[in-house]
């Protein structure tokens, strides 16, 4: 047995243990009441993927602060991020969730005019059924990494389908390989730091370190495009290590998307990528040896100079040749395309252009590896391809995409975002991806689809502006010196809403609203007419914007082309005008059980209403319920004895039968 000297001893180890036990949840707890503090005082960005719609509180809306996540300035502001759920899904609601860079968000026709926006639109007509939400978690300039940080978000809110196009920014993105917004190499250090992102504490700490490095910085960025900021090293070979790692990172990112989407049985969708071959020569050309950098200068100048005026053939025989001294410069091999194009070789000319592309040493255009790491995936379990670089392909002159599909290096025009959507929607309704495997509906033409996409001429010039500021300064033009919104003078009412918009003076919603009474005031009701029903699908749970185009058509008399929206406002809303006159193009139309039904909410909602009363008094009275239409038009006289037809209408009632 243990000796009485021997106790003393065993207390003091314990209570050791524990006074060291304490000591090392003392800081934990610190930190936890200073978290808690943070969340208190209103410190700091809710990261979260959704929150509280303000305009209906049935709703859901994506958080339009998502960018914060992911980047480290504030300043670097990020387009996207866009779509309405209902809290409460139906069994009758289809629920999409789109991830990727600038293109899913749809620069420069955000946010009617991207492909989630089409694609929302062409499967619409195809279940007819279906209530479809289109969820855009597209967002400027950043990675895989933030589309398989969000697709974990959103898988909590019960996707039916998920579709992906990324892939361009995993070298300059946030997060990405070479970006100045990168924390590392290191793929589990970037999923931890994700992490971290959401705490208080961790967000105020980032915040004085990135105050403190902006002001010793004092840098003046208003004349360099996020792209100039979010680039790094801005001279990457094909075979250069952060061009593997950016590799790497991409398809470990879209293997755990893969992994988590077919766990929970969700359709995925991805895309192959696409850029501008023909129309955007490489950036930066790098030679594999410096010293052969004045030859290949050389005969690069002879041979632009040749097929300038019109030699091609003598200027493609320069750039072969000076192929021949580098093939790893990029210029070479784009100049080579360019007379090979002009002089029928087809298939050399796309080998060229493509080989021009996978050399540029400005990598903002992937390289054809990450569509292959694409092709591959989508062979997995519930992850299906939608092939966009061949339906580009095929809808490009020889081939080649070029400016008949972009407005730049790399985003798509209207058409091009079109194709894109098409692209996806055929897979999802070829392969019957939703509604449990329902057939969808025959499509539209491809006419219909693009009269329906909600972009108006205030969005088209928005657009324009955009596009002119981006290929206004670095690298589309040797100066890093751009077009700024102070350079820009309105001649229009179009630019002039268009510049209060992007000068942040009026919101998206606003400058189409004011252009729209200006319209109205002006006489011009189909121009007007087109910049709310912009507003009805890009906001679709406010009923304001359906409640005024259905006012307007009304009021043209065109009863037909109002009932849509009139219909969706009642069905947002409590507005007496809505239901009413949803009743009444019900009526005229012949559907009365229905006409029957809107009129009576109608009432309820609005029961001084003369006409309404009238109008449902007969519309009883024709679906054969003549007590009901006895009673109603007997309510109408006792409130307006002398109201035009009500006496007529009542004595024959009163002889119906």
């Amino acid at each position: 047995m243990p000796s009485a000297d021997d106790t003393p001893t065993s207390l003091t180890a314990g209570r050791r243990w524990g006074a060291n036990f304490l000591l090392f949840l003392f800081p934990l707890f610190i930190l936890v009441i200073l978290e808690g503090g943070l969340r208190v005082a209103g410190f700091g960005d809710d990261l979260s993927l959704m929150g509280p719609s303000k305009v209906n509180p049935d709703y859901l809306r994506v958080n339009l602060g998502l960018g914060k996540r992911y980047f480290m300035q504030r300043s670097f502001g990020s387009l996207g991020a866009q779509g309405y759920i209902l809290k409460n899904k139906t069994p009758h609601i289809l629920r999409v969730v789109a991830l990727g860079g600038s293109t899913t968000a749809g620069f420069p026709h955000h946010p009617g005019g991207t492909f989630p926006a089409v694609l929302k639109i062409i499967l619409a007509q195809a279940y007819p059924d279906y209530r479809i939400e289109m969820v855009n978690l597209g967002i400027t300039a950043v990675t895989s990494f933030t589309v398989l940080d969000l697709a974990r978000d959103a898988l909590e809110h019960e996707p039916d389908l998920m579709v992906v196009y990324a892939g361009h920014n995993e070298l300059y993105g946030a997060l990405g390989a070479a970006s100045t917004q990168n924390i590392g190499g290191s793929r589990n250090m970037t999923l931890l730091y994700m992490k971290l992102r959401h705490l208080r504490l961790f967000q105020l700490t980032r915040q004085l370190v990135v105050f403190t490095r902006e002001a010793l910085a004092a840098e003046d960025t208003t004349h360099q495009t996020l792209m100039f900021r979010m680039a790094g090293n801005q001279a990457i070979g094909y075979t250069d290590p952060q061009h593997q790692t950016a590799l790497d990172h991409f398809e470990a990112n879209l293997t755990a998307l893969v992994r988590i989407t077919s766990d929970r049985h969700i359709p995925l969708v991805l895309g192959t990528l696409v850029s501008n071959l023909l129309d955007q020569a490489p950036f930066v050309s790098m030679p594999s040896d410096s010293a052969k950098l004045p030859a290949l200068m050389e005969l690069n100048a002879k041979a632009s100079t040749f097929m300038e005026s019109g030699a091609w053939a003598e200027g493609l025989d320069l750039a072969l040749a000076a192929i021949a001294v580098d093939s790893a410069y990029a210029q070479s091999w784009y100049l080579a395309g360019q007379g090979y194009l002009k002089i029928g070789r087809i298939a050399d000319a796309r080998i060229a252009f493509v080989r021009a592309k996978e050399l540029d040493g400005l990598r903002f255009r992937a390289s054809e590896a990450f569509s292959d790491i694409i092709m591959q995936l989508s062979q997995s379990e519930e992850t299906y391809l939608a092939d966009i670089a061949q339906d580009y392909a095929e809808a490009s002159p020889d081939g080649i995409v070029g400016a008949n599909l972009m407005v730049d290096h790399l985003h798509p025009n209207l058409e091009g975002y079109f194709l894109m959507a098409k692209a996806f929607a055929e897979v999802i309704t070829s392969k019957r991806l939703l509604a449990g495997g329902v057939a969808p509906i025959g499509p539209k033409n491809d006419a219909w689809y693009m009269d329906a996409t909600a972009v108006s001429a205030l969005d088209r010039q928005i657009a324009e502006y955009r596009v002119g500021m981006l290929t206004s300064g670095w690298p589309f033009k040797v100066s890093v010196r751009r077009q700024t919104l102070e350079d820009l003078r309105p001649t229009t009412v179009i630019q002039e809403f268009a510049l209060k918009h992007l000068r942040g003076e009026l919101s998206y919603e606003m400058s189409h609203v004011m252009l729209g009474r200006y319209y109205e005031q002006s006489g011009e009701t189909d121009k007007a007419l087109a910049e709310y029903g912009v507003l009805s699908q890009v906001f679709p749970v406010n009923p304001s914007s359906f409640i005024q185009v259905g006012r307007m058509q009304v009021e043209a008399g065109r009863l037909s082309a109002a009932l849509p929206y009139l219909k969706e406002a009642a069905n947002l809303s409590s507005d007496p005008y809505s239901w009413k006159w949803t009743g009444i193009i019900l009526q005229h139309e012949g559907q009365l059980d229905a006409a029957v039904a809107y009129m009576a909410g109608a009432v309820q909602l609005n029961p001084g209403d003369g006409e309404l009363m009238f109008r449902l008094a007969t519309a009883y009275a024709e679906t054969g319920s003549q007590w009901k239409a006895r009673d109603q038009v007997a309510q109408l006289i006792n409130l307006y004895p002398n109201y035009p037809g009500a006496a007529q209408l009542q004595r024959e009632l009163l002889q119906t039968p």
